[in-house]
């Protein structure tokens, strides 16, 4: 019979090894997205980037729902939202039904800076993952996935 006790104990030291490179890894990407060359439509840098991305994926995203994917206030939401609209690359439209219910959509100067940015972030990531095959790259998708899932269930749903 195997000691549990000697299988916690390594589980706990490869979770332990888990955070600590995942760390190491967010703060690396976070310094490269905050240097990085973005386009300029793109003022806001990564926040923009990720709003629209989310506002892509998602048709009749609320303001609200997007500060939840965001995990941002919803008054620092609007500002970025003034942003991407004064730039053409999203708009507000309120419901007929309900004026009070504002959705959110995507324009296609919009795609356009969001394909114009993931040329800039695949030239930055292909330093990090240029060793990885395809099928690395997928698994680790499905173990992250994986793993947002059990921490936030309605979030993973939307990645």
């Amino acid at each position: 019979m195997p000691d549990e006790s000697v299988a916690a104990d390594e589980r706990q030291q490869w979770v332990i090894r888990i955070m600590d490179l995942q760390r190491s890894l967010v703060r690396k990407w976070e310094h490269e997205a905050r240097t990085m060359p973005w386009p300029s439509q793109l003022a806001g840098g990564l926040v923009d980037y990720q709003a629209l991305r989310f506002i892509e994926r998602e048709a009749n995203l609320s303001a609200g729902e997007l500060a939840r994917r965001l995990r941002m206030a919803e008054s620092a939401v609007t500002g970025v939202l003034n942003r991407l609209e004064s730039r053409g690359l999203a708009a507000r439209e309120r419901r007929a039904r309900d004026r009070r219910i504002v959705r959110i959509a995507i324009t296609e100067a919009g795609r356009a800076a969001l394909a114009a940015a993931d040329e800039v972030m695949m030239e930055q990531a292909s330093v990090t993952v240029r060793n990885l095959s395809v099928s690395d790259l997928a698994t680790m998708y499905d173990l992250l996935h994986k793993m947002a899932a059990e921490s936030d269930p309605a979030q993973a749903d939307v990645l």
